[in-house]
């Protein structure tokens, strides 16, 4: 089968997209062409004009820290950033300074919107998604056969505030919070490896150590991913026991209307909706996320900067702009009152996207998704115990791979996703190291009813009753029951027609669409059948294997089996040998090093696609945060890079170096 990268595939797909979407995208059609104002259900404020950024040559520093600084209610910007600040590459030129980036969400539960923006830790990966990279840990060294790791912080960083940021808050963090038992019940699953909690060692004001019992190179990873180790210290002393005095907790609990100094620390120590708590975000909050319009501006300590060595970011300001629905927030897209966003930018608009974009002065830049699956039809390898007389089937891999062969993923791919999307099962893009082969990934794709008969035929399905719906040789009807919810892709959609497609072939399934809280409750009971969803950062499985093997409750193909693996096989039920295997990979995964681990993920995709826990519809489309509304003048966006909830998307392309391009 002759391959195209993703952004070929992309490109390619486009121009067939126009026309299919009349007929593909029903939702799409109904919507106008070019919306010029919000609905009146928007209880928002009106977006006012993008504003235009001052012209002139950029300086080491933004113009309005230059006007602080001239004031001397700001240090100058050498004493501000660190000695050995982080170089960020640009993607298309040297940006400029100034502007106001419009963006839309859906209010305080809306947490990701930011989050996936602003990438700061101790390392992270580059704009491909794979390759890491250093950050605010300049250097590292791999001690001990891979027991232990020596970061090199970057000497003078500091926090919003301009306090030091140092090795004095990873031992903060470390001792005062993951290690008191109040705070942290129970110790994250990242930071153990062999049921022992790593160790965490000061060094000297910059560079520190972190210890295990075991190599467990895979740490790496996790810090790559935005995973934390670290709060500010001369901040949140002030809600700490060990730190500050009872009388003066008790009163800040009581202030905020809570139970004890944990919820208060939980309160203050959150990024989005404290707005008092430091931060080393190249955007820092001036107001709470619950606010009709919420603002961010430049943090003017960012030790991050541009390859002339400029300050960044070039943005001066994000403005978000609080919708009631997705719907609204197509609105303003549509008729341009967006600057840059995918998020809540759903495929099934891109039709409406493309009418508004002459008169919103917008381009649509497509990133396809890298998690692999886009619709899996999860199916529950634990439903026998829940039902012995379907669970017979839907545990069995033959019943499910004769399914995969009653699915046409051609129109699939046509009637849901515009066909932006290729027919695959579940399983990394090419260029992950995870990804097991053709003949793996493009294993029962192809549509064939004849052979799915067969199969079924074969394996004892071969009687219907009266409605022609095939029973097993006791007369019971095999009926299947797919849970979808109505959100972030055309999940209802897909589900219909594999309910149409199965129908074809004598096996009865329903559709039925619930509310997302109902949805995890059934899949943690196990009273989940076969559930719809995407597989993002796939790709990442060992940092993220929450789609190939069974990691807890939220596994929709195994949350019995969940329970046994993150109980380390003290409750649930053990899970079958295939399934069992994909957990042993996981725990020797941790020990790995980088070509043993991509030999073990190719294994952990190899037994999905035999298996097919999850059948596979349609992957790599930008169905997932990959539709992407830009300003023609935004730039420094990228056309493609990797794409993924694994590593929260589009941080990886360093927004902090877009910028407004002057005429």
């Amino acid at each position: 089968m002759s391959k195209v990268n993703r952004r070929e595939f992309l490109h390619l797909s486009v121009l067939t997209a126009a026309g299919v979407v009349v007929s593909a995208c029903a939702k799409a059609t109904e919507a106008p062409a070019e919306p010029t104002t919000a609905p009146a259900a928007t209880k928002a404020p009106a977006a006012t004009a993008t504003p235009v950024p001052q012209a002139g040559p950029l300086a080491k520093q933004a113009p309005m820290l230059v006007e602080l600084v001239s004031a001397g209610t700001l240090p100058e910007v050498d004493e501000r950033t660190s000695k050995d600040p982080e170089v960020v590459p640009v993607n298309e030129e040297i940006g400029q300074y100034g502007g106001v980036w419009r963006r839309a969400g859906l209010g305080p539960t809306d947490g990701s919107n930011p989050s996936r923006l602003m990438h700061n830790g101790l390392l992270q990966v580059d704009v491909s998604g794979f390759v890491i990279e250093p950050q605010f840990a300049k250097s590292w060294e791999i001690e001990d056969d891979g027991k232990s790791f020596v970061f090199h912080m970057r000497e003078g960083a500091k926090w919003s505030t301009g306090d030091p940021f140092t090795t004095e808050d990873v031992m903060f963090w470390y001792e005062d919070a993951i290690m008191n038992d109040e705070l942290t019940v129970s110790k994250p699953s990242w930071l153990q490896i062999a049921g022992e909690v790593g160790v965490f060692e000061a060094l000297d004001d910059y560079t520190f150590k972190l210890s295990f019992v075991a190599p467990y190179p895979l740490i790496l990873d996790w810090f790559a991913q935005r995973t934390q180790c670290y709060v500010p210290k001369a901040y949140m002393t002030q809600f700490h026991p060990d730190y500050a005095k009872q009388e003066d907790i008790d009163a800040a609990v009581a202030s905020f209307e809570l139970d004890d100094w944990v919820q208060l620390w939980g309160n203050r120590n959150h990024d989005w909706n404290n707005p008092d708590k430091p931060s080393i975000d190249a955007w820092v909050r001036t107001n709470p996320m619950s606010d009709p319009i919420w603002t961010l501006t430049r943090n003017s300590y960012l030790q991050r900067v541009d390859p002339e060595g400029n300050q960044l970011p070039y943005i001066d300001e994000m403005s978000v702009k609080q919708a009631d629905s997705v719907d609204v927030i197509t609105l303003w897209a549509a008729s341009g009152e967006i600057d840059m966003q995918a998020r809540n930018i759903s495929l099934d608009n891109y039709p409406v996207f493309k009418d508004g974009a002459e008169g919103g002065d917008y381009r649509i830049i497509l990133w396809g998704n890298s998690g692999g699956c886009d619709a899996g039809l999860m199916f529950n390898n634990d439903y026998d115990l829940n039902d012995p007389i379907i669970g017979k089937w839907t545990t069995n891999p033959d019943f499910r791979t004769a399914l995969s062969y009653a699915i046409d993923r051609d129109e699939i791919n046509q009637a849901a996703f515009l066909g932006l999307g290729e027919a695959r099962q579940l399983c990394p893009p090419p260029d992950s190291p995870y990804y097991p082969g053709d003949e793996y990934c493009y294993r029962a794709v192809e549509y064939d009813p004849d052979k799915a008969n067969q199969m079924l035929d074969d394996m004892g399905l071969n009687q219907k009753n009266a409605e022609g719906y095939r029973t097993d040789a006791d007369g019971n009807l095999i009926s299947l029951v797919i849970l979808a919810i109505d959100a972030f892709g055309p999940w209802p959609d897909v589900g219909e027609l594999a309910v149409s497609y199965w129908d074809k072939v004598g096996v009865k399934a329903t559709l039925d669409v619930i509310e997302r809280s109902l949805y995890y409750e059934r899949m943690a009971a196990n009273e989940m059948m076969i559930g719809i969803w995407n597989t993002g950062g796939a790709e990442h499985h060992f940092t993220y294997p929450y789609w190939a093997m069974p990691y807890g409750t939220s596994s929709r193909i195994g949350p019995v089996s969940g329970i046994w693996y993150s109980s380390g096989g003290k409750e649930g039920t053990e899970p079958k040998p295939a399934m069992k295997r994909v957990c042993e990979i996981q725990e020797l995964a941790k020990s790995a090093g980088p070509d043993e681990q991509a030999k073990l993920g190719q294994e952990v995709f190899r037994i999905n696609c035999e298996q097919l826990w999850t059948i596979g519809t349609i992957g790599l489309s930008p169905m997932v945060m990959g539709v992407y509304i830009v300003k023609n003048n935004f730039r420094n966006v990228p056309e493609e890079a990797g794409n993924s909830d694994a590593i929260s998307t589009p941080g990886n392309a360093n927004p902090e170096q877009f910028f407004w391009k002057q005429a």
